[in-house]
């Protein structure tokens, strides 16, 4: 997913990416919650919440052949944050969907976007948070071969990325725009034709940084493996992740690309909430109900049994 994309997601609906984003950092991925939203009922919610260590731990092995013990490790790790990510986060997700209620009911204001959009940030800082010293340990244990193996796949998915580029600027903001457009009917219902057409309007303001975004994306994968290359330590890794990942929305380690980032967000976050005035009570009702319904789930899923596994660490004596 682009940076384009994913700020979209995020604030598409703007539910579903607050769901969604919410979730992201879950063993960097953004698959659990976001695909609830394709789903419906508890027991859907549930299965796709349920098996989503396996398809974290699926995600680490498309980069990476792991060894016996790595994976062990691996498959221990996610499993420990899943334990966690459900006691503890799962009802700060109902919670946080409650109030969005309530902010939909009768329009949300330029404050109450703000502080949902602080919640996200805020909770994928606690999942950062609470998943780097596994993540730092696994990758201060990679092989130079794995090292080459990450290299190759992420760059084949690079290669997959760059497609899009060959489209004209039309063309990506043809696709953006269908793309807002399928996310707000989804969460709205039928969008009339003034609607679809502001929508349109705004989506196609929008800056088109998909270029820039796919330069950035790159050299932080450069960065990131020439400190893999120097076998530095846990602690030193952990340092370099926490502050691509969680710093990064407070400090600009790349002052042109944050300048880039933030025009598209103040930008995007400017046509959510002047398509939120446009909505009518129906499609307010519709998103309110659908919103209740993932509360409902996370909540039961929040409190359902799960096993603790512990945390075996390679090299640890058995």
């Amino acid at each position: 997913m682009s940076e384009q994309q994913h700020e979209i997601a995020t604030v598409a609906g703007p539910a579903r990416g607050f769901a969604a984003a919410l979730a992201a950092r879950l063993g960097r991925t953004g698959t659990l919650l976001a695909a609830l939203t394709l789903v419906g009922g508890c027991s859907a919610t549930a299965l796709v919440y349920d098996n989503a260590p396996w398809l974290i731990q699926t995600r680490v092995e498309d980069y990476f052949s792991l060894s016996d013990e790595q994976e062990a490790y691996v498959e221990a790790s996610i499993r420990e944050l899943a334990v966690w990510h459900r006691r503890e986060e799962l009802p700060r997700y109902a919670r946080a969907l409650e109030r969005l209620e309530r902010d939909f009911a009768d329009g949300i204001s330029a404050a109450e976007y703000d502080a949902m959009m602080g919640e996200l940030y805020d909770a994928r800082s606690r999942i950062g948070e609470r998943s780097l010293p596994a993540i730092a340990r696994f990758l201060a244990g990679v092989t130079p071969q794995q090292i080459d193996e990450y290299d190759e796949a992420f760059r084949e998915a690079l290669e997959e990325d760059r497609e899009r580029l060959e489209l004209s600027p039309e063309e990506r903001r043809e696709r953006r725009f269908e793309r807002l457009l399928d996310n707000l009917e989804d969460w709205f219902d039928d969008l009339d034709d003034r609607q679809i057409a502001r929508l349109r309007e705004l989506s196609y303001a929008l800056p088109d940084n998909y270029g820039q975004w796919l330069a950035y994306r790159e050299r932080r994968h450069e960065d990131f493996l020439a400190l893999l290359r120097r076998r530095p330590g846990a602690d030193a890794i952990e340092a370099w992740l926490r502050a691509q990942w969680i710093e990064r929305d407070r400090h600009a380690h790349d002052p042109q690309y944050a300048a880039l980032r933030e025009r598209f967000r103040a930008d995007t976050r400017a046509m959510l909430l002047e398509m939120d005035k446009v909505l009518n009570a129906r499609q307010r009702q519709h998103a309110i109900a659908r919103l209740a319904g993932y509360r409902r789930d996370l909540a039961e899923l929040s409190v359902a049994n799960v096993g603790h596994v512990p945390v075996r660490l390679p090299g640890d004596s058995k």
